[in-house]
């Protein structure tokens, strides 16, 4: 249900044209709250709501994640967050809801942008399914009918996308994941899963846990980075892929380092190349269910 911030929550002390302004959804009734606001609005008063004066004056307990929780963008791709900044979201509402006294509002604001708002709406989502233990109908119930829709994400790349992905499918993905034990949010490593994010880590993420891991794909020798930082060579990643227990590497992108780097050190190695960005063609696809199920019990695939 769409409620105003300062009339339908009748909470005295919020400023009458941010009240006007704000189109509120509640995630937890009379708890937690997603709040969006046009920017201009957002740029006025966010000393208000940045400080304890909302907190004092009417009670409510706001943050925004606009400028903290960035997505980091390829090409017009926006979102969704990573899981490990999702989780991070959820444990930062989970905290300031700890903290919030008797009659006290946590809001999640964000800006009218179209990407800030997708972003924000489907963390709160989020939010719902993995802290609450909402299914994901349940979760966007607060969205449906929502005006403007919520912008659709699309994939990194340079031509124009085909199949847009709507905020309910990534909330039913979640749902999905946990639901198949893929996810598991009150042990999730968040310092663990963030320092292996770090192109000097190797640039990896878990797919499925101990099973199939995703990594930034190496190149022959390093190379210089803009920000002092540099890629990894193939090399570079045995020790992490000892560490991991990654015994495959399968190859998808175009040939930029000698396969026998992994051969030669025990590791397995399968080229299923296509074009980057593309989707697998059905061989691709077959070979690579096949390779997952010849690794199963021997080790990880990356």
């Amino acid at each position: 249900e769409s409620k105003r911030l300062g009339s339908s929550m009748e909470r005295p002390g919020v400023p009458s044209e941010l009240a006007a302004a704000a189109e509120v959804r509640y995630i937890v009734k009379d708890k937690f709250a997603w709040c969006c606001l046009p920017e201009a609005v957002v740029e006025q008063y966010r000393d208000w709501l940045d400080s304890e004066a909302s907190l004092k004056t009417a009670k409510l307990s706001c943050f925004s994640t606009d400028e903290s929780l960035i997505y980091e963008q390829f090409f017009a791709d926006f979102g969704p967050l990573s899981l490990s900044r999702t989780v991070r979201y959820c444990r930062m509402v989970e905290e300031r809801l700890a903290r919030a006294g008797e009659g006290v509002v946590v809001a999640h604001y964000c800006s009218d942008h179209r990407h800030r708002r997708a972003n924000a709406a489907t963390l709160a989502c989020l939010y719902a399914v993995l802290v609450t233990g909402k299914s994901a109908s349940q979760a966007y119930a607060p969205f449906i009918g929502i005006e403007p829709a919520l912008h659709p994400f699309r994939d990194a790349g340079f031509g124009t996308c085909s199949f847009p992905l709507l905020a309910i499918d990534v909330v039913r993905g979640v749902d999905r994941a946990l639901a198949c034990g893929h996810v598991d949010y009150a042990r999730f490593d968040l310092a663990q899963t963030e320092a292996m994010a770090r192109i000097d880590n190797g640039d990896c993420s878990w797919i499925v846990p101990g099973k199939l891991l995703a990594f930034s794909g190496p190149l022959a020798h390093r190379r210089q980075l803009g920000d002092g930082r540099c890629s990894l060579s193939a090399t570079d990643y045995l020790p992490i892929f000892r560490r991991l227990g990654v015994t495959c590497v399968v190859r998808f992108n175009k040939k930029m380092y000698d396969k026998r780097v992994f051969t030669n050190s025990g590791i397995r190695h399968v080229d299923l190349i296509y074009d980057d960005g593309a989707n697998p063609p059905p061989r691709v696809l077959q070979r690579f269910l096949q390779t997952c199920e010849e690794q199963h019990g021997q080790g990880a695939i990356a």
